[in-house]
C-alpha cells in the first residue's frame, strides 16, 4: 500500500500515534479532571470525535510484554451494539467459556448457515477507554490477510462449492427464522429484566384478586354502573376521577371488578390508555401504605407494554445502585377534576342473584313460584342497597323447612331493616352476623367445631392464610411430632360449614371473610363466638379448638441448621417436606403470644427446649425480615433468645440488626453483649452501621461503649459450593478485634467510610472523636484511604469482601450511569472524594505526612495519581507536607508524579521547593522519570539554571544510565521531541552503563508497544549529534546485531548504520552475523530477511561456530510452542 498508494498511506499503515494500551478492567475512563477543567493541548479534531485517553491514569495500565500484531483464530461472538464496558465485556467471556476473541456485529450470525470465513480486525478492546485509532489499521490488515487467503484458495476447489444462488434462498429462510427467534429471545430477556425492575417497584400483584372478584360477579348485574350518566360522562371525559362511595356490603368491590373488566375489553389494546386497579383490604394494611399503592399503580401502567419506559428504568438504575427506594413524590402524580357517582345494590342485580341461587332452599321453596317471588321481593326490600344482606339472607332462609317459617323469616328481614338510618345500617349487618352464627352453632358438635376453628383463624391471623396453611393449622394435635396427612380437613367439608361467612379465592388459594365487616364484627364481638382464640392461636392445642403456633415449630422436622430450615421456608424442599404453615408461624408466633395475656407457660417450655429452631428463630427473623420480623426479634430478645448463633456467612442477629436498621433490637443485644465479631466479610455490626450511612445506628453503638476506633484485622477468607450451599473457610489467623476498648493496629469505622467514599458518616464518625491518624496493619490511615481508594489487600484468588469489593465505594454509581449522565455522575463522585479528604485535612490533628509500611505519603498518592486535584495538592503542602518525603524505594512525590505524567502536581512540587536533583534508590532523579515527554522536561527545567540542566541531564543513576538511556527504559514510547530537547544539552551521547551500552546501543536494544515509523529519525538524531557507529558490547554485538536482536530492525534503519559505516555484515565472537540473531530471536521478517539477504549479501547458509545456519535457527525457532501475545507480524 505505502509504494502502490502512498497517499492512503498516513492514513491506513501503523505509526508512532498509535498506541497499544490497555487499561485494568475496573478502571474508566477519565473525561475531565477532577476540577472539571478540559484536558490542555486537546485538538480539535479530538474534541469533535472520540475522547483521548490523555487524564487516565497511566499507573492504571496493564504492563504486559512488547509485541506486535498476530492473527487470532477462534471464537468470535456475535452481537447487536458496541461494547464499551470492561466489567461486561470480561463477564460475557467468562459465559462463553473465556475464550472469546471479539465481538463484531456486522456479520453476526452469518458463519452458522452461509459458506464463509470472518475476517475481523480488531483495533480496541470493548471498555470505556474505547476509541477508533487503530480502526483504519485494523480495515487494512484484514482487508490484506483476505487477499493473501484467496491467493491460496484453487480455482478448482471453487469450481466444486455450490453455486452462491443455490445457497441464498436456504439462507434466507433461514435468516426470517433467525430474526423470529432473535426477537422472540430477545422480548423473554427484556421481559425478565423488566420483571425484575417492576418487582423491585412492589411486590403486590392485584391480578388474581381482579380475577377472583370477578368470578363471583352473578352473570348481567353490575350493567346499571356501566350505563349509568355519570360513568359514561367519566368515560368520555379526560382528566377526571369518578368517586363511588357506598355502605358496607353495597358490592362495592365486585362492581370494581366489572369496571375493570370492562375497560380492559374495550381498551386494554390501546397502548395510549393505561389502566390500574387497586383493592384495599384492611388485612393488608402493613403492606399498602401510600408509596405501596402509588408504586403498584406505577407497575401496572408499564407492565403492559412492549417495553420498559426509560424513565422506570433510569429510577431503577438510579436507586438500585444506591440500595435506596424512590420516594412518593418521584412515582405519584395529582389527581384532579372528580365526578361522583353512589354505589348501591341494583334490586334487578340482586334479584338475578337471588333467582339463580334459590335453588339452594328446601324443597318446599322449590315447589312453589308464589312462594319464591314472596322471597325475592321480601330480600330485596329488606336489603335496600347492600348486595352482602342479600346473600346472608338467603343462607338464613337454607335451613328453614317450612313454608311458614321461611315467610316468617323474611318479615323478620323486613323488620329489622324498617326506619333504620343511613348511620345505622352496619348494625343490620352485624344482626345477620350474629343470626350466621347461632346458625352454626346449632349444627352438629363437630361441624360446630370445625365452623369455630376455622373462624377463629380466619379472623386473628395476621395475615390471610391459603388453605394449605389453614388445614395445616387445624391438624396440630397435642402430643404429636408432624402433621398426619390423615388429620388434613378437606377443603369442601370446610366450606360445608361456615354458612356463608367465608369465601375462597380461587386464584390464589387465600381463604377469607367473605367482607370486612364480617372482620370487623367478630373482632368486636370475640366473646361469645372463641374468647380464648388469641391464646389459643399462639400457644396452646389442648382444648382442640384452634392450632398451635408454638407447638408447630417445635416439630423435629425444624430441628436443623439455619440453611436448612430456610429451605423450608422457600418451599425449596421435595413436597413431602413441605410445612406450609411454617412460614406463618416463623413471623407471627411472637406477635400471637405477645398478645395472650397471660403470657402461656409453654412460651417457657418453647425456650428451654433443645430443638435448633430456639436458637436460629431470633437469627433467621433477623436474616430473612418480614413486616413482623423486627418485632418478633426483639420478644425473641426480651425471653431470652440465642444471641450469638452464625449463619452461613458467620452473621450475628447483631450484624443482621444492624443492617436491617432495628435500632431497639441492636439496643436490646448490645446491652445482653452480643459478640462483634467478624463475618465472612471481614465486616463487624458496627461497619454496617457505617456503610448504610446510619448516624442513630452508629450512635447507638457508641452509646453501648464500643471504641469508635475498634480495630479489625482483614483475614483472607474464600468461598467454596458444597452441597447446595456456599461456605467459607479462612486462611490465615488473623485476630479478631478487641471488645474490651484496648486499641491495637488495624482498620476502624472511619478508614472504612472513607474507603467507601461517606461522606456523611465521615464527618460524623470525625465529630464523635474518630481518630484520623489512626493506622491499620499496614500502615495506612484514613486520609491514606481516601486519597488511594484502596488498600492492600491479601492477595488470594477467589477473596473479596466488602473492604475490596469495588460495589463497596461510590464509585459504583458509574456502572449504572447512562453515557448521557456519565459526567455529571464523574463529577458528583469527584465532588464527595473531594468533600471527604478535606474533612479529614480540617482536623487539628492530622498527621499529614503518616506513612504505611511502603512508606507512601498523602502527598505520595495524589502526587502519582494524574486524576488527582491541583487544589488536593496544593491543600495538602499547605498543611505542611514535606516534598522531599521518601517512600521505602526513596522516591519523592516528585518522583511519582513524573511518573504518573501529572503536570499539575510537577509543577506545584517544584514551585514548593522539590529538588529535581533528588535520587532513589537506583539514583534516578525526576528528569529520568520525565524524559519521555518534553512537557515535563520543560517544566523540570523551567525551575532549574541552564547549568544544572546540562548536569542534570548528564548526570547518571546507579546502573550508569543517564537521561539519555532512560528515554527507552520499561518499552515506553518516547516522544522524538524531548529527544532533540535533550541532544541539545547533553554531553553523554556515547556514555555507558554497567552493562556496557551507550544511549544508542540501549535504543537499538529495546523493544516498545510497537515497531515506530520514527526509528529512523530517532537513529539520525542520535548520530548527527556524534553517537558513535563503532560500539560494541562486551559480547562483541555491534549496532546492527542489537538492532536485529530487538526486532527494532527494518530495512531503512540497516541502511542508516551502513551509511554510518556500521558493518551489517560483521560475526560477532560466534561467528553469528545479523541474520543468525534475527532468526535466533525470533524477529526475523520478510522486510529484514530480504534487506540481509539481497542488499547486504548475508547468506542463509553461514555456519556460525555451532555449526548452524540462520536457516536451521529459523526452522527451530519456527517450531517452538509459542504464547498468542508473542507472535509478530511478518515473522
Amino acid at each position: 500500500m505505502k509504494e502502490k498508494w502512498p497517499k492512503l498511506g498516513p492514513k491506513y499503515l501503523r505509526s508512532d500515534s498509535l498506541k497499544d494500551v490497555l487499561f485494568k478492567a475496573n478502571y474508566g475512563h477519565v473525561a475531565k479532571s477532577i476540577d472539571g477543567s478540559a484536558i490542555p493541548g486537546r485538538s480539535e479534531d479530538e474534541e469533535m470525535g472520540e475522547e483521548s485517553c490523555q487524564l487516565c491514569d497511566k499507573t492504571r495500565i496493564v504492563r504486559r510484554k512488547p509485541r506486535d500484531m498476530h492473527v487470532h483464530y477462534g471464537l468470535i461472538a456475535s452481537g447487536n451494539q458496541v461494547i464499551k464496558d470492561a466489567t461486561f465485556r470480561d463477564r460475557l467471556n467468562r459465559y462463553l467459556g473465556g475464550q472469546v476473541l471479539s465481538v463484531e456485529m456486522e456479520a453476526a450470525g452469518m458463519a452458522d448457515n452461509f459458506p464463509c470465513i470472518v475476517i475481523r480486525g480488531i483495533y480496541d478492546y470493548a471498555d470505556s477507554h474505547k476509541n477508533t485509532d487503530w480502526q483504519e489499521h485494523a480495515a487494512a490488515v484484514a482487508a490484506a490477510f483476505a487477499k493473501e487467503l484467496l491467493q491460496y484458495i484453487q480455482p478448482g476447489d471453487v469450481d466444486r462449492e455450490r453455486p452462491v444462488r443455490d445457497i441464498l434462498s436456504q439462507v434466507c429462510d433461514v435468516v426470517s427464522t433467525i430474526r423470529d427467534d432473535t426477537t422472540d429471545i430477545r422480548a423473554k430477556l427484556n421481559k425478565k429484566e423488566d420483571a425484575k425492575i417492576l418487582d423491585w417497584l412492589t411486590p403486590l400483584d392485584y391480578g388474581p384478586q381482579q380475577s377472583d372478584n370477578l368470578s363471583r360477579r352473578q352473570p348481567e348485574t353490575g350493567n346499571w354502573l356501566l350505563q349509568s350518566e355519570e360513568f359514561l360522562g367519566w368515560l368520555a371525559g379526560k382528566k377526571q376521577t369518578l368517586f363511588c362511595p357506598g355502605i358496607p356490603g353495597a358490592g362495592k368491590t365486585i362492581l370494581t371488578s366489572i369496571v375493570v373488566d370492562f375497560l380492559d375489553s374495550k381498551c386494554g389494546n390501546d397502548a395510549e390508555i393505561g389502566i390500574t386497579y387497586i383493592y384495599c383490604s384492611s388485612g393488608r394494611q402493613h403492606e399498602q401504605k401510600v408509596d405501596d399503592l402509588v408504586a403498584s399503580v406505577l407497575k401496572q401502567l408499564t407492565q403492559c407494554r412492549s417495553s420498559l419506559p426509560e424513565s422506570v428504568r433510569s429510577l431503577y438504575d438510579q436507586h438500585n445502585a444506591k440500595r435506596t427506594r424512590p420516594s412518593l413524590d418521584e412515582i405519584s402524580a395529582l389527581l384532579h377534576l372528580s365526578r361522583e357517582i353512589e354505589i348501591h345494590a341494583n334490586p334487578n342485580d340482586v334479584a338475578r342473584y337471588l333467582e339463580s341461587h334459590i335453588g339452594q332452599l328446601p324443597s318446599c321453596v322449590q315447589q312453589s313460584r308464589q312462594l319464591q317471588k314472596d322471597i325475592t321481593t321480601g330480600i330485596l326490600e329488606a336489603v335496600n342497597g347492600m348486595f352482602l344482606l342479600a346473600q346472608l339472607y338467603l343462607g338464613l332462609l337454607a335451613d328453614k323447612m317450612t313454608e311458614n317459617d321461611i315467610r316468617s323469616a323474611v318479615e323478620t328481614f323486613r323488620k329489622q331493616y324498617k326506619g333504620i338510618g343511613e348511620d345505622q345500617k352496619d348494625k343490620v349487618l352485624a344482626h345477620a352476623y350474629e343470626q350466621t352464627m347461632e346458625r352454626i352453632n346449632a349444627q352438629m358438635p363437630g361441624m360446630k367445631t370445625l365452623a369455630i376453628k376455622v373462624l377463629s383463624w380466619i379472623t386473628y391471623a395476621k395475615r390471610r392464610l391459603t388453605t394449605s396453611e389453614l388445614q395445616h393449622a387445624l391438624a396440630i394435635k397435642t402430643g404429636t411430632s408432624e402433621i398426619d396427612p390423615g388429620d388434613l380437613t378437606p377443603i369442601g367439608d370446610m366450606v360445608s360449614v361456615y354458612a356463608g361467612l367465608v369465601t375462597i379465592d380461587e386464584e390464589s388459594g387465600i381463604i377469607r371473610l367473605v367482607h370486612d365487616t364480617a372482620q370487623q364484627y367478630f373482632e368486636r364481638s370475640q366473646g361469645p363466638w372463641f374468647p380464648h382464640a388469641r391464646t389459643e392461636i399462639a400457644t396452646n392445642p389442648n382444648l382442640g379448638s384452634t392450632a398451635s403456633c408454638l407447638t408447630y415449630l417445635l416439630f423435629p422436622a425444624f430441628n436443623v441448621d439455619l440453611f436448612d430450615l430456610d429451605t423450608y421456608i422457600e418451599g425449596r424442599k421435595s413436597n413431602k417436606h413441605l410445612y406450609p404453615l411454617l412460614s406463618y408461624c416463623m413471623e407471627y408466633s411472637a406477635l400471637h403470644a405477645r398478645l395472650a395475656s397471660p403470657e402461656p407457660c409453654c412460651v417457657t417450655r418453647f425456650f428451654s427446649s433443645e430443638s435448633n429452631i430456639a436458637k436460629n428463630w431470633l437469627l433467621s427473623a433477623a436474616k430473612n425480615g418480614g413486616p413482623q420480623a423486627e418485632a418478633t426479634a426483639e420478644w425473641l430478645l426480651e425471653r431470652g433468645a440465642c444471641i450469638n448463633t452464625k449463619d452461613s456467612e458467620w452473621k450475628t442477629p447483631l450484624h443482621h440488626a444492624a443492617l436491617n436498621g432495628w435500632k431497639q433490637c441492636v439496643q436490646l443485644l448490645l446491652q445482653r453483649e452480643a459478640n462483634l465479631d467478624l463475618d465472612s466479610d471481614n465486616m463487624i455490626p458496627f461497619h454496617y452501621a457505617v456503610s448504610n450511612s446510619d448516624q442513630e445506628m452508629a450512635q447507638i453503638f457508641l452509646n453501648a461503649g464500643i471504641p469508635i476506633d475498634l480495630t479489625v484485622r482483614r483475614r483472607i477468607i474464600v468461598g467454596m459450593f458444597q452441597n447446595s450451599r456456599v461456605t467459607y473457610r479462612v486462611l490465615d489467623s488473623a485476630q479478631n478485634p478487641t471488645q474490651n476498648g484496648s486499641l491495637e493496629e488495624g482498620l476502624t469505622s472511619l478508614h472504612l467510610a472513607t474507603l467507601t467514599g461517606c461522606r456523611t458518616m465521615t464527618k460524623f464518625l470525625l465529630e464523635q472523636g474518630a481518630n484520623p491518624n489512626y493506622a491499620s496493619e499496614h500502615g495506612q490511615t484514613p486520609l491514606h484511604l481516601a486519597l488511594g481508594q484502596n488498600l492492600y489487600r491479601p492477595q488470594c484468588l477467589g477473596n473479596r469482601d466488602v473492604w475490596s469489593d469495588p460495589d463497596a465505594q461510590i464509585e459504583c454509581v458509574l456502572d449504572h450511569a447512562r453515557d448521557e449522565e456519565y459526567p455529571s455522575t464523574w463529577k458528583w463522585v469527584d465532588k464527595v472524594r473531594l468533600d471527604i479528604v478535606n474533612l479529614l485535612l480540617e482536623q487539628p490533628g492530622i498527621d499529614i505526612n503518616a506513612q504505611d509500611i511502603s512508606s507512601v505519603s498523602p502527598l505520595h498518592f495524589v502526587s502519582g495519581n494524574r486524576r488527582a486535584s491541583k487544589f488536593i495538592i496544593q491543600r495538602l503542602i499547605e498543611k505542611g507536607a514535606r516534598v522531599s518525603i521518601r517512600t521505602n524505594k526513596v522516591e519523592t512525590p516528585l518522583h511519582l508524579a513524573c511518573q504518573a505524567e501529572n503536570m499539575d502536581a510537577l509543577g506545584i512540587l517544584l514551585t514548593s521547593g522539590a529538588d529535581p536533583t533528588e535520587c532513589d534508590e537506583n539514583g534516578a532523579n525526576a528528569l529520568h522519570y520525565a524524559v519521555r515527554r518534553k512537557e515535563m522536561v520543560r517544566i523540570i527545567f523551567e525551575h532549574i539554571s541552564e547549568e544544572t540542566q546540562g548536569a542534570l541531564v548528564d548526570s547518571k543513576d546507579k546502573h550508569g544510565r543517564n537521561a539519555l538511556h532512560h528515554l527507552w527504559k520499561d518499552y515506553e514510547i518516547t516522544e522524538i521531541d524531548s529527544l532533540k530537547l535533550l541532544l541539545e544539552l547533553s554531553t553523554g551521547v556515547n556514555e555507558l552503563d554497567q552493562e556496557g551500552l551507550s544511549p544508542t546501543a540501549t535504543f537499538l536494544s529495546t523493544r516498545v508497544f510497537l515497531n515506530s515509523n520514527e526509528d529512523p529519525e530517532v537513529l539520525r538524531l542520535l548520530f548527527r549529534h556524534g553517537a558513535d557507529p563503532s560500539h560494541k558490547t562486551k559480547e562483541g554485538f555491534n549496532l546492527a546485531h542489537l538492532a536485529v536482536r530487538s526486532g527494532r530492525a527494518s530495512a531503512a534503519l540497516l541502511r542508516i548504520l551502513a551509511n554510518q559505516k556500521v558493518d551489517v555484515r560483521a560475526r560477532d565472537e560466534q561467528g553469528r552475523t545479523a541474520l543468525h540473531h534475527s532468526a535466533i530471536s525470533g524477529w526475523l521478517t520478510e522486510e529484514v530477511l530480504c534487506c540481509l539477504r539481497d542488499e547486504f549479501q548475508l547468506s542463509t547458509e553461514l555456519l556460525d561456530a555451532q555449526r548452524k545456519t540462520p536457516l536451521a535457527y529459523a526452522i527451530k525457532k519456527g517450531q517452538e510452542d509459542h504464547h498468542p501475545d508473542i507472535f509478530e507480524r511478518d515473522r
